[in-house]
């Protein structure tokens, strides 16, 4: 290399000058926290979580609760992390980092969900969402009735948010849901058992539209936001809800009020579908992030 084409390289000052921007920067993002099962495909769970979140324009950790081995299709198996260290992971970030939010995912046992019930509450202020990752898409089961009955007891009583899919939230309130007004019924009931909003996903049914409800207002429909309703077929994408919760988390620390976080969570949802990658010899397809970036930009354009 000749000094010639050598000189277009930032010098030391320059670099120094940069890592303190850098640095402010970071200080100032809201600090968010993940935990959720680590998905070898990436596309639910802790990893994408994590993407979603930085993606988002915040500061991002994480903390594995589960190990599992999954195509973008199905769950193969799940290993649940040991609780003892998982206690600890969980003690140590809550007193090492200043922590605006926090979103859980796959808790998959009760004796997980006592891992880190204790901590939260006495530790940690902030947003909580819980996404009740209960059973996988393709039917397997991922938390069994004890550990539902854990999270009611432990966690709801602590959630700002708490974001259910139709069948889930069927599940906690053992209700079958076929109808609008089932959901609004659900919905209240979940209400009942501690959280301060529920975020009903309705995954394409009922016109595409998701519901949610607060404690001190009437629950109200998230109606579509894209053409997405319209499509013809389904298009299945592995890690919606992880992504959905994530996003919700990141926009109200961002400073949104709970309609527009989810109505732009929602929004953010459908884009990351309608952008999604197809995997070779799958149905489902896989979030791809960086396909996403221009919808998120548009999406926090003039906030």
């Amino acid at each position: 290399m000749t000094p010639e084409t050598a000189t277009n390289k930032p010098g030391k000052d320059e670099c120094a000058d940069s890592a303190e921007l850098a640095g402010e920067e970071h200080r100032s993002r809201p600090t968010a926290l993940a935990l959720g099962g680590l998905d070898n495909t990436a596309g639910a769970g802790l990893l994408p979580d994590v993407r979603t979140i930085e993606m988002l324009g915040l500061f991002a950790l994480g903390i594995p609760t589960a190990t599992t081995i999954q195509t973008p299709d199905s769950v193969l198996e799940v290993s649940r992390a040991n609780p003892r260290q998982l206690r600890r992971a969980l003690r140590v970030t809550l007193n090492s980092f200043d922590l605006a939010g926090i979103k859980t995912g796959l808790l998959s046992s009760e004796v997980i969900v006592d891992a880190i019930a204790g901590d939260l509450t006495s530790l940690f202020k902030g947003i909580l969402v819980v996404d009740p990752v209960l059973v996988s898409s393709d039917g397997k089961q991922l938390l069994n009735f004890q550990g539902r009955s854990t999270l009611i007891k432990k966690l709801f009583p602590i959630t700002s948010v708490v974001t259910p899919n139709v069948d889930e939230a069927g599940l906690f309130c053992d209700t079958k849901i076929d109808s609008p007004r089932d959901v609004e019924h659900v919905a209240a009931s979940l209400l009942k058992l501690g959280p301060k909003t529920v975020v009903v996903k309705c995954s394409g049914r009922f016109g595409g539209a998701d519901y949610f409800m607060t404690e001190d207002s009437a629950g109200e429909w998230i109606p579509a936001q894209t053409e997405l309703a319209m499509q013809e077929s389904e298009i299945h994408t592995h890690g919606t809800g992880c992504f959905h919760s994530a996003a919700l988390l990141s926009l109200l620390l961002l400073g949104k009020n709970i309609k527009e976080a989810a109505q732009k969570a929602k929004l953010l949802t459908e884009c990351a579908i309608l952008t999604s990658r197809k995997i070779k010899g799958f149905e489902s397809r896989l979030i791809d992030h960086f396909a996403l970036e221009p919808s998120v930009r548009e999406c926090l354009r003039g906030d």
